[in-house]
């Protein structure tokens, strides 16, 4: 009886017609590109012998997130005070302000590189017939430059890109934004994104269709705190998630 139950439920599993997803470290290792910058300005510093890099590596990454809590991620409010709180901690030169200065800098100038499997996989939501809309935590400008010079500009409908409000934490209000951009029923749309508090969770509150957790093991600490529900599908490579796509319409056609 139990598995007629769930044969049953599973035949009634509604169409995928979009997909929100996330673009930093869910289809571009973004981080890497923080990561590199932090390390550079703490081996810079630490050639001194004054401090450690271990200890000054910390402190930047302490610093940051000081400044993500007050400033979330619009670079413009928050890495002029980083860099003041960085100044004051070390007691730094002009010189080495200027250098960590342009280590941020790196960060929105650098392409960052894409995941595998991300061109494959938005190529098949588009053959599929499925709205690929990105909703993203990064300014307007910061993200039409990694669209385009990754190429992933072609692969997504620009017409549905949603820019989550930099000044405050990703979370449900803005899927609920996107989810009234695609104009789909949350049974049909389909969630994907690599952190646990701004991606997943807003998602399972809003009851979407599919949920897909992209856990590549490179993405902020942060982002990766919290409990994910098992009706989540988790994934480490974005080669995984067709085959769950494919499970889902398969279902619904033979549903209609």
């Amino acid at each position: 009886l139990s598995a007629i139950k769930l044969v049953l439920a599973i035949m009634q599993k509604p169409e995928i017609k979009a997909a929100l997803i996330d673009l930093d470290d869910t289809l571009t290792y973004t981080n890497d590109l923080i990561i590199a910058a932090f390390s550079e300005i703490a081996a810079e510093l630490s050639r001194t012998g004054r401090v450690e890099f271990d200890d000054i590596y910390r402190e930047v990454t302490r610093l940051n997130y000081e400044k993500y809590q007050k400033f979330h991620v619009n670079r413009f409010r928050s890495w002029p005070p980083f860099l003041d709180s960085l100044q004051s901690v070390f007691r730094l030169s002009s010189n080495e302000v200027a250098f960590a200065r342009d280590q941020i800098g790196t960060i929105y100038t650098t392409v960052p590189k894409v995941m595998d499997g991300a061109f494959e996989l938005l190529d098949f939501y588009g053959r599929q017939g499925i709205i690929r809309c990105p909703i993203t935590h990064a300014d307007a400008e910061w993200t039409d430059f990694k669209l385009k010079a990754t190429g992933l500009w072609s692969y997504i409908d620009p017409a549905f890109i949603v820019i989550a409000d930099v000044n405050r934490a990703k979370g449900i209000q803005d899927y609920r934004f996107a989810m009234d951009r695609v104009g789909q029923n949350p049974e049909n749309i389909l969630s994907m994104g690599d952190s646990i508090p701004g991606d997943i969770l807003p998602a399972v509150e809003l009851g979407f269709g599919e949920i897909i957790h992209v856990d590549n093991g490179r993405s902020w600490g942060r982002y990766r705190e919290g409990e994910v529900p098992t009706s989540v599908h988790r994934v480490t490579s974005l080669r995984e998630v067709p085959e769950i796509i494919a499970e889902s319409r398969e279902v619904a056609i033979l549903n209609r």
